[in-house]
C-alpha cells in the first residue's frame, strides 16, 4: 500500500490494529453499534451472516482468490470489514447536513434503515463473485447478490415494490 506512515504510527491518520482478528472484532462492534438503530439492516445483517449459501461463496471466494491466486482475504472478515466502513460512510453522508444526500431517501423516499440496507448489502455481497473467478468477479457478485436478496428480503420487506426497488 502506498502511503506516507506518519511518526506516530498512522497511516493517513488510520490507526491500524495489531491483528486482523481485532479488525474484524472492532469492525462487527461498529456493525453492532451503527445496526442497533436500524433493525432492517441489522436483521439483514444477522441474516447474512448466518447464511449456508453465503457461508459457501465467502468459503469458496477465499479459496479462489487467497489459495489459488494468493490474493488477500476475500471472504467473511472482508466483508465484515469493508461493510463497517460502509456504515461509517452513511453516518457521514447522513450527517452532511444535506451538502450530499443519499438517492435512495432523496429520490426514492426510503428510509435512514433502509439506505443503512442496501449499503450494507452491498459491502457484504460485493466480493461473492470471487467464488467463481477474479475475474469479472464484480457481475458474478451482482448475479448472487441478486439471487440471495431475493430469497432473504421478503421477511424484512414482505411487499414485492418495496423489495424490487431495495434489490434494484
Amino acid at each position: 500500500m502506498s502511503g506516507k506512515i506518519l511518526e506516530n504510527g498512522l497511516l493517513y491518520g488510520l490507526e491500524m490494529p495489531s491483528s486482523y482478528t481485532t479488525l474484524e472484532d472492532e469492525s462487527v462492534k461498529t456493525l453492532k453499534e451503527v445496526l442497533a438503530d436500524y433493525p432492517k439492516a441489522s436483521r439483514l445483517f444477522d441474516l447474512l451472516q448466518t447464511d449456508p449459501e453465503v457461508k459457501t461463496l465467502f468459503n469458496l471466494a477465499n479459496f479462489i482468490a487467497v489459495r489459488k491466486l494468493g490474493y488477500n482475504d476475500h471472504g467473511p472478515i472482508h466483508a465484515k470489514i469493508v461493510a463497517a466502513n460502509g456504515m461509517r460512510l452513511v453516518r457521514l453522508v447522513l450527517d452532511s447536513d444535506g451538502k450530499v444526500e443519499l438517492d435512495s431517501i432523496s429520490g426514492l423516499g426510503m428510509t435512514e434503515d433502509d439506505a443503512h440496507l442496501i449499503v450494507l448489502a452491498g459491502c457484504m455481497l460485493h466480493d461473492t463473485g470471487n467464488a467463481v473467478h477474479r475475474i469479472e468477479h464484480e457481475m458474478f457478485s451482482v448475479m448472487y447478490g441478486k439471487s440471495i436478496l431475493e430469497r432473504l428480503l421478503p421477511e424484512i420487506y414482505p411487499d414485492i415494490s418495496e423489495r424490487t426497488a431495495i434489490i434494484q
